[in-house]
């Protein structure tokens, strides 16, 4: 019985594989920057074939239209934030901190990449169902990290018992509101990812602390 070998790809094919790569980088590059400029619904496809300079036949080789050009941002920028949250578990040495990690390397992302953040915040709601349920799966993917965090503290008694599930979405929701509010409404260019992961700990987080016994 022969076994399959391996499908060796020569040149050429590396070649001709690596600029589609390319050109399809280019025209996601090209959205992210007219979307965020005027906005997903008042965007176009011809408007991403301006700013990209390609042919619309060369478009619709990539995407077969704006709906589906937007979710690949939207799916590309959400794996980045999903990587960015790593699992803490209970033992860990020092959870405040991992926790304090987290928060920063979100706040790093979305920060180091306003485009997309505007995507996410202001664009992606309410263009269809599939998006919908993308941008909600994530948010229930933060809070479920969240709820983690806070049933962890208690067990550990390093933070008080409080409503966990409704504490959870407060924390969730602090966080967007502040980083829309800061990033995408109002931009500061000299807002850091320290000072921003720091507000955002102290509120979610600092507040919840178990007293010290006897205090």
């Amino acid at each position: 019985m022969s076994e399959d070998k391996p499908v060796v790809e020569d040149g050429r094919a590396r070649r001709a594989r690596e600029q589609r790569e390319r050109r399809r980088e280019e025209i996601l590059a090209a959205a992210r920057s007219v979307i965020q400029t005027r906005g997903y619904a008042e965007t176009s496809v011809d408007d991403v074939i301006a700013a990209a300079g390609i042919a619309r036949g060369t478009f619709y080789n990539y995407f077969d239209g704006r709906e589906a050009l937007f979710l690949e941002l939207l799916d590309q920028f959400l794996t980045q934030l999903r990587d960015a949250i790593e699992a803490i578990p209970i033992d860990h040495p020092s959870p405040a901190a991992a926790m304090a990690r987290n928060v920063e390397r979100l706040v790093r992302l979305l920060l180091e990449q306003p485009d997309l953040a505007t995507l996410l915040f202001r664009e992606a709601v309410g263009v269809n169902a599939e998006i919908d349920a993308r941008v909600h799966a994530f948010y229930r993917f933060v809070r479920g990290h969240v709820l983690g965090a806070l049933r962890k503290g208690e067990q550990r008694r390093l933070t008080r018992p409080v409503d966990r599930e409704l504490v959870a979405t407060a924390i969730v929701g602090a966080i967007k509101e502040v980083l829309y509010q800061h990033v995408v409404v109002e931009p500061d260019p000299d807002l850091s990812v320290a000072r921003v992961a720091q507000a955002v700990f102290d509120f979610g987080f600092v507040g919840l602390r178990a007293e010290p016994a006897g205090g």
